[in-house]
This record gives C-alpha cells, sequence and structure tokens, in this order.
C-alpha cells in the first residue's frame, strides 16, 4: 500500500491558514484535526472579535475575559492573534421604562481591550461616549492603524486629540443618522484631525455639510501626509466636485451603511467605500 503523501510543515501551516481565512465557519472543525493544527489555527478563531452588549457578559469578549481569569490562555495569547475588534454600543436601555444594569465593570474592560493591544482595525458604533470608550481606550496600549467610527453626530463629539489615534493612517468617520449635514468648518475637532501625524486616508461617511467646501479646503490644507479624502454623500455635490484636487473622491452612496456583503475577516469599510467608487464610476465614467 502506497504510504500517505506528506507535506512540508510549512506548506501544510499554509494550507490549513489559507482555509481559515477563506472559509472561517470551519475553523473550529480544523481545530480538531491534529495538535499542530490546533497551534496554527487557533489565533484564527480570535482574529476578529464582536464585542456587541455592556448589559451581557456574554460572547466572544466574555470568552476571552474568562480565558484570562482562570489563565487558560495569556494576554500575550490574544495581542497576536485578534486584529479586528467590533465594539457596539448601542442598548435600547430605558425603551419601555426598563433600564439594565452594565454587567461589565470598567476594570474587566480594561483586561479585555488590553489584551487586544494588537489590533489593526478598530470599529465603534453607537453611544461611546456612554462608557468613555475613547478614554478606556488610551489607557491601554492599543494603537490601531484604522479606526472607523460610526456614532450619533449630532449628540457626540469624539475626542481626536487622544494617543488611541496616534498611528491611525486610515479614518472613517460616519454618522449613524446619515443626514449629510453633520460636520463641517467650526468641527471642534477639526485641528486635532489636522493634527494626526500619520493619516493618510480619510472617510467622511454621510456626516459632512454637502456645500461645506471650506471643511474640505481646511482638511486637504491641513492635513500633511493626506492621499485620499473620500466625501460619501446620498445626492451629487456639484460645488464639491468643481475643487481640483486629485485627493478628493465624491461618492454618491444611497445604500444603507451596513448593507455590503461580510468580508472574510469581518466588516470592511474601506471595502464597502471601494465599491461605492467602482459603482460611481461606471455609471459616470473614469472622468467624472
Amino acid at each position: 500500500m502506497a504510504e500517505s503523501p506528506c507535506f512540508p510543515p510549512e506548506l501544510e501551516r499554509y494550507i490549513f491558514e489559507t482555509a481559515a481565512h477563506l472559509y472561517p465557519g470551519i475553523i473550529p472543525r480544523l481545530l480538531l484535526v491534529a495538535q499542530r493544527v490546533l497551534i496554527w489555527i487557533e489565533p484564527w478563531l480570535h482574529r476578529t472579535v464582536f464585542f456587541d452588549s455592556f448589559t451581557k457578559k456574554s460572547g466572544h469578549g466574555a470568552a476571552i475575559l474568562r480565558a484570562l481569569q482562570t489563565h487558560s490562555k495569556l494576554a500575550q495569547f490574544f495581542a497576536a492573534a485578534v486584529r479586528y475588534l467590533f465594539v457596539f454600543s448601542f442598548e435600547l436601555d430605558g425603551f419601555f421604562g426598563q433600564y439594565t444594569k452594565r454587567e461589565w465593570s470598567d476594570a474587566e474592560l480594561a483586561i479585555l481591550f488590553q489584551a487586544c493591544s494588537g489590533v489593526e482595525t478598530l470599529l465603534l458604533f453607537g453611544d461611546i461616549e456612554k462608557h468613555k470608550l475613547l478614554e478606556l481606550f488610551t489607557k491601554t496600549t492599543m494603537r490601531p492603524w484604522r479606526i472607523i467610527m460610526l456614532l450619533d453626530l449630532i449628540g457626540t463629539t469624539p475626542d481626536i486629540s487622544l494617543s488611541v489615534f496616534d498611528n491611525v493612517t486610515h479614518l472613517v468617520l460616519g454618522d449613524i443618522n446619515e443626514t449629510d449635514r453633520i460636520l463641517d468648518e467650526n468641527w471642534g475637532q477639526l485641528r486635532n484631525l489636522q493634527g494626526l501625524p500619520r493619516l493618510t486616508h480619510l472617510a467622511l461617511y454621510k456626516c459632512s455639510t454637502w456645500s461645506s467646501t471650506r471643511l474640505v479646503s481646511a482638511l486637504l490644507s491641513g492635513c500633511a501626509n493626506l492621499h485620499c479624502l473620500i466625501i460619501v454623500t446620498h445626492d451629487p455635490v456639484p460645488v464639491l466636485e468643481e475643487m481640483n484636487d486629485s485627493r478628493l473622491s465624491i461618492v454618491i452612496d444611497r445604500r444603507p451603511l451596513f448593507d455590503a456583503p461580510d468580508e472574510a475577516d469581518g466588516l470592511d469599510i474601506w471595502a464597502h467605500i471601494d465599491g461605492a467608487i467602482r459603482r460611481y464610476t461606471d455609471i459616470f465614467g473614469q472622468d467624472s
């Protein structure tokens, strides 16, 4: 009987990691193949972490906290494994007169977020001020290079001067109300945004005043290393489209923000925006 083929370990590892990347749903089954495969693939199980509730200690975040508290995993493991952290602070607290007590303490959140210190992409959705999220992240060593903030900008002013933004190269700022009329040249955080030392890509997602050339001019002139400024709106903006700057792209996208296919590594807003640009140029031509 012929012997079973034996792949070099590096090729075998590449095959399993590629499978985990392309088909994350099969990761739990891959972990059962062999001890060596478990060592290779277990970090992929934690590559994308969704933290979706402050009022219930459940889900992926709670599992990581338990692993840390029981010492079944070290913080260094999660620091190396977690690359995408999505934090949803959108509780229906107070509806129908019912108030839910927060189960997570600040100390537990600090332990969890510090363990995720190797995060590359951080998405914050909802009310970040209620739980002082930016301050919590600043107290950790987490310094992501992509931050996506989808907030209620009518009542929220994120402090972009905090050190959690120090390494940011790609920043998306979006309004969950999708009003197109929130930010203008008088926005209090404009100077801090201009002061981000590494910022190269900025997207304002349905939150900038559709007629404000002053805001756009201030961003283009004040952000020293900016390569790309994307303004995503519901409707055409002729006054902005007339601005002669190759770094500026105006994208018309009437779809809801999350009406996009999931990416292998979780929701990627830049991929969504790129798709909107492609749809726009397909319709109106590359020169539009």
